[in-house]
């Protein structure tokens, strides 16, 4: 029993030790006061997750299931991922999008994607106070475009939350793009900057949301247009 017991101690404690394993640093950005850190538990890519040292002292973790994404990965749009202006793998912020009032930087940071869907996104707004708030969180969000559509000076986030199936070359599930715009400090879903872009970015409008019960003809000489769905079964 005691040479059981001694086996189960030494388990237990080695173990906990390796649980304990303190993290390493991948890469570090600064930006005004604070300091965002991306750590993983190999140095490496192993899960990475992001910490911000606020002024002041104040730290906040950020964790997505799957690790950070890399921006290379989690936006596709290359002509927006170029826009970066942070030396950094995981962290992209673009001179586009401030705090209107304060002129605070925005930071955004992806997540894994689970299959079929696209990547986690979450906007922080790095306060010169120290304050540090997520004002857009989606768990599958890729985003397309950043652009001012209703003219009031703030720009809108534009998206996919969801991709299309090809039921063959030419039709699809109906998966239309989103929009965003900054309201009371968050971002805010709104159907008529959406329904306005989808229209004018050609493709159709059935709704807020993605359907199986329509598709998409997408070789239509005139342009996309709403068929029946694919018969399936």
């Amino acid at each position: 029993m005691r040479v059981l017991a001694f086996v189960l101690a030494a388990t237990f404690a080695t173990a906990s030790a390796a649980a304990a394993a303190p993290r390493q640093a991948v890469e570090t950005t600064h930006i005004g006061g604070y300091v965002l850190t991306v750590e993983s538990e190999d140095g490496a890519d192993d899960s990475p997750r992001l910490v911000i040292a606020a002024p002041g002292g104040h730290t906040t973790t950020l964790s997505l299931n799957g690790g950070l994404a890399a921006v290379k990965d989690a936006m596709t749009t290359k002509s927006l991922a170029a826009l970066n202006t942070l030396n950094s793998k995981y962290l992209y912020a673009t001179d586009a999008l401030k705090d209107r009032a304060s002129g605070d930087r925005l930071v955004l940071v992806f997540g894994a994607a689970e299959d079929p869907d696209p990547w986690a996104i979450r906007v922080l707004h790095l306060a010169a106070n120290g304050q540090v708030q997520t004002v857009f969180s989606e768990d599958a969000f890729e985003l397309t475009a950043i652009a001012d559509l209703n003219k009031d000076g703030v720009p809108e986030l534009i998206g996919r939350p969801s991709y299309s199936q090809m039921d063959n070359r030419c039709i699809a599930t109906y998966d239309p793009q989103a929009v965003y715009r900054l309201s009371g400090g968050s971002y805010v879903y709104d159907e008529a900057l959406s329904k306005t872009y989808n229209l004018t970015h050609r493709y159709v409008w059935a709704g807020p949301h993605s359907r199986e019960d329509v598709g998409v003809d997408l070789c239509n000489k005139s342009g996309p247009k709403l068929v029946p769905a694919p018969k399936t079964g």
